[in-house]
């Protein structure tokens, strides 16, 4: 179909160690096989793969699936600061980051099923999550993160494989990747993922202990901490509370979640006459999380920490009684006091 060779220049639109460049194709529907040969003065790189192109009769498809890490330096892959890895290699304290287009999602139903798996050399399942993940257009990106910190050295296998129930149709995509382990509490997962479970207070203090002083109490804290269950909430996290270019995690309802769990009540507001959207997260006899997106960028801050029910006596009084003198509701609700104002002239 082609067969070429090109130059390209290191700077020209690239920075730092990163060269990027791409090939157009127009193709036509049908299984295509690629090679791809790269010389430079490094080395020689040789990569290839199969492309299908499915038959333009709007049944699902997808495109390959590539795997890298997630938000390294500036490089951006579709606005997602997302770095492939060119020789799929990781660490036992990587995080594996995924991405997959999908296209022509019926919109008959809201949801989409999507399993991710990790498979050994002999094909024996190691991991596995399902998830069922909310459509917002035709075609769009799925991403997931996992961590690779219980595999041991060898070669795996990363599945993808998508289901959309409004059509009954299925597509799946496999890569293969290595992990090393690195054997190393200090210098890795280990040492950045306490952050999640402390407070900021005492992760300040155990960054400031040195190496063998950290290695002790890393080993004492997850031998005091299920690791299975806490990657499991962080992934967690990650699919619900990602946006653009923040992972789930690192936002506040993802730290939240990672912390305390999924709450026992969840109440979501969207825009009012007089606020911002917001939402609250009810855990049964301990506090009540105000959360609200001040930024209006998808990504709700916490507002407040408030004792249970007081969220209802602030919605009932209408932010009387004093209430509306506290500087947090100017942020989640800028209109308040005009409103307020405008009803007591009512009045």
């Amino acid at each position: 179909i082609i067969k070429g060779t090109q130059g390209v220049i290191s700077g020209d639109g690239n920075s730092g160690e990163l060269l990027i460049d791409y090939i157009p194709l127009n193709l036509y529907s049908g299984r295509f096989r690629y090679a791809l040969e790269i010389n430079a003065i490094s080395g020689r790189i040789h990569s290839g793969g199969a492309i299908d192109i499915a038959p333009d009769t709007a049944i699902l498809s997808c495109s390959d699936v590539i795997i890298g890490y997630f938000g390294h330096g500036n490089f951006l892959f579709r606005d997602i600061p997302f770095l492939p890895s060119i020789g799929a290699e990781f660490t036992d304290r990587s995080s594996l980051f995924s991405y997959l287009e999908l296209y022509d999602l019926v919109p008959d139903s809201l949801y989409y099923e999507v399993t991710y798996r990790v498979c050994d050399g002999e094909g024996a399942l190691i991991a596995e999550q399902k998830d069922r993940l909310l459509k917002y257009d035709y075609a769009q990106i799925d991403t997931h993160s996992m961590d690779l910190l219980r595999l041991a050295d060898g070669e795996y296998v990363y599945g993808v494989s998508v289901t959309d129930p409004s059509s009954q149709s299925s597509v799946a995509r496999t890569v293969n990747f290595k992990v090393k382990t690195t054997g190393d509490y200090v210098k890795g997962e280990f040492h950045r993922l306490i952050q999640y479970l402390v407070s900021a207070s005492a992760y300040r203090k155990f960054q400031n202990l040195s190496d063998i002083q950290q290695k002790v109490y890393l080993k004492e804290f997850w031998s005091k901490h299920d690791y299975a269950g806490f990657e499991k909430s962080m992934r967690e996290a990650d699919h619900r509370f990602s946006t653009g270019k923040l992972l789930g995690r690192d936002s506040e309802r993802g730290r939240l979640y990672i912390l305390l769990g999924p709450p026992d009540e969840k109440e979501t507001i969207p825009i009012a006459t007089w606020s911002r959207p917001f939402e609250v997260w009810r855990y049964y006899g301990k506090r009540d999380y105000f959360f609200c997106d001040v930024m209006n960028d998808n990504n709700p801050r916490l507002i407040r920490v408030l004792k249970p029910g007081e969220i209802e006596q602030i919605l009932q009084s209408g932010f009387r009684d004093g209430t509306r003198e506290e500087d947090w509701l100017s942020d989640i609700a800028p209109g308040t006091y005009d409103w307020y104002e405008d009803l007591e002239s009512i009045e």
